[in-house]
């Protein structure tokens, strides 16, 4: 019996030392994973620059993301696809009569849930977050 006991624990003690060691690479980083489909449908923010060069400014933007990875933005005059990676949301838009060349935004996603969401334009060459958005659900 005492045997049976000893044997008992020590496979319980080998299970949760076993799980609790074995983590994803996204959980070592700190990362957040987001719910794709915590995204879909009609967002509209107004933004907040962080960047003390811009001064104190806020412009109201709108954004529709579909579950097929494609979108649009400035109320549905400009199309994107796009690509989320943990907390991380990059668009992707195609070169057009405002954009000559292809043009890659990336967020990071602070919080989102079926309501709000909140994101941070990341800077593509320091990779400092550079503007501040609350979106609300249309």
């Amino acid at each position: 019996m005492k045997k049976n006991l000893i044997f008992c624990l020590s496979a319980l003690l080998m299970l949760v030392f076993g799980m609790s060691s074995c983590s994803s690479d996204d959980e070592k980083d700190g990362d957040t994973v987001v719910n794709p489909f915590l995204l879909l449908g009609e967002w509209s923010a107004s933004h907040q620059n962080m960047n003390p060069d811009y001064g104190d400014t806020c412009d109201m933007w709108a954004f529709s993301f579909k579950a097929d990875g494609t979108g649009t933005s400035e109320l549905g005059t400009h199309q994107f696809r796009y690509e989320l990676k943990g907390n991380h949301i990059i668009l992707h838009y195609q070169a057009n009569e405002i954009f000559d060349d292809q043009l890659d935004l990336e967020y990071e996603i602070a919080s989102v849930s079926k309501d709000r969401m909140e994101w941070y334009l990341i800077d593509s060459d320091s990779g400092n977050r550079m503007q501040h958005l609350v979106f609300y659900r249309q």
